[in-house]
């Protein structure tokens, strides 16, 4: 991992430090999508540590893995804000904070998943390149299966209710069974 005091610097040539990749929520489903409310956000942070700027920088990649293998192809990334433009200039000490949505896919592996990043670009003007391909601050989550709830039951007091008679109450009963356990609503 390149940091700020293990990055080999070119004199007045710029050098990528990838700083952090968070994620939004701690716990996904399967099959989340970017459509839904609780949208999974990843914010992935660099830098140019060097002493020149960073030219025809490429789009920062989010990179998906679990303990056994990379789990990349089970999730949809989409830039959706950066701090300039891609591919653009970096200047010296310049900050970029990068914000993807990400769907997890239906079928994504359940249990523990670190996202991390990449960012590459030209330095000396194009003569060669500097990359970082690990956050010195990656972060996971953890995806489960989606939430099931059936109705198991509908339970009225009474066969049956006049409509505007205004007086007469009526109990409804609904029992709503999930993963966890039952749920009665009176």
């Amino acid at each position: 991992k390149a940091t700020a005091s293990s990055v080999a610097c070119t004199a007045g040539a710029g050098a990528i430090d990838l700083v952090s990749v968070t994620a939004s929520a701690d716990t996904v489903s399967q099959g989340q999508t970017t459509a839904m409310d609780t949208v999974l956000q990843v914010v992935l942070i660099f830098r140019n540590l060097g002493d020149g700027q960073i030219t025809n920088v490429d789009t920062p990649l989010l990179r998906f893995a679990d303990t056994i293998a990379d789990r990349t192809a089970e999730y949809a990334v989409t830039m959706t804000g950066a701090d300039v433009v891609f591919p653009d200039t970096v200047g010296v000490g310049t900050v970029v904070s990068c914000t993807f949505a990400v769907a997890v896919s239906g079928s994504a592996t359940l249990g523990y998943i670190t996202v991390d990043g990449s960012v590459d670009g030209d330095i000396s003007g194009g003569a060669a390149t500097t990359s970082d391909t690990q956050a010195a601050a990656a972060d996971s989550f953890l995806v489960q299966a989606p939430g099931v709830i059936t109705n198991a039951s509908i339970t009225s007091s009474a066969d049956t209710a006049l409509t505007n008679s205004g007086t007469d109450t009526v109990a409804i009963s609904v029992v709503v069974e999930g993963s966890l356990m039952p749920l009665t609503v009176n």
